[in-house]
């Protein structure tokens, strides 16, 4: 499978619950695809005038291809997610979560890919509070695709979305 083949069966699959950017920019990053989704539930008392709370739950992905990753690719490419998250999930009052995730595209095996590097995937974490959890949280989750082999690595996060973006 090749870049562009994969590209349109995630934005098919993903076309009508997401809103999907092409070649979009996130602090110098240009990345292949990105995909937001929204949920936002409300409760009323008796008419929409009276809204007792709102709850919001959100969903970003980014897509990135690489011909083959390194560790320094890898080290660039979460840190500038991760300084940008303020920007990204944009925390507010009704805000509850959101999940941020980073689909990296290889075009190599999965065996060619340096097995420390694996392990770094695998254990990776990241969560972020806003203003003590008041103003929600953000997760971050990580899949690892190759275009070769069409295997999947994740870390845990990554594990509740892996077969959306692997089944393809």
């Amino acid at each position: 499978m090749d870049l562009e083949n994969y590209l349109e069966k995630i934005e098919k699959k993903l076309y009508s619950n997401f809103d999907l950017h092409k070649n979009y920019e996130l602090g110098g990053t240009n990345y292949d695809l990105y995909a937001k989704y929204n949920l936002r539930s409300e409760r009323y008392v008796l008419s929409k005038k009276a809204k007792i709370y709102g709850i919001e739950n959100n969903e970003h992905t980014f897509f990135k291809y690489f011909d083959s990753i390194r560790e320094s690719d890898f080290n660039k490419i979460t840190s500038e997610i991760i300084n940008n998250v303020q920007d990204i999930v944009k925390p507010h009052p009704e805000h509850m979560s959101s999940n941020v995730n980073l689909v990296i595209i290889v075009d190599s095996n999965l065996s060619d890919i340096d097995e420390e590097l694996i392990k770094v995937i695998k254990k990776f974490k990241y969560h972020k509070g806003f203003l003590f959890g008041l103003r929600g949280w953000a997760d971050f989750g990580l899949i690892l695709y190759s275009l070769k082999d069409e295997l999947v690595i994740t870390n845990k996060k990554g594990d509740d979305v892996k077969k959306i973006y692997s089944e393809v």
